[in-house]
């Protein structure tokens, strides 16, 4: 029986169980414990902006997108397309970079005295 399933499933069905199956317990739970740091960098960074700032929201709508291409590759390999990939990845960037506080525009009169 179990050599049926080999010959027919050569791939899992979704991201986390693809990653399971190509760098074991040990390397989900390196990837498990680097989602959490990026979430609690992400929500703490988000929390500490002022209710007033627009960033703050923006960085609210990327990590809700973040969690629904999270949630959607619970049922379906999407991340393995290099466009959700790379939306993905540049959501993420945008997210910490808002969160860190780096974000300050410089005006174009400041720039050149």
């Amino acid at each position: 029986m179990t050599d049926i399933l080999w010959r027919h499933s050569s791939t899992g069905q979704n991201d986390l169980l693809q990653l399971a199956s190509e760098v074991g317990l040990v390397g989900i739970g390196l990837v498990l414990a680097l989602l959490s740091l990026l979430f609690y960098r992400a929500i703490s960074g988000i929390r500490s902006l002022h209710h007033r700032d627009s960033q703050r929201y923006i960085a609210m709508g990327g990590l809700v997108g973040i969690l629904a291409l999270m949630f959607h590759s619970l049922v379906e390999r999407n991340i393995q397309v290099p466009a959700n990939a790379f939306l993905y990845t540049f959501t993420w960037a945008l997210v910490l970079r808002i969160a860190s506080g780096k974000h300050s525009i410089r005006r174009i009169n400041d720039s050149f005295s």
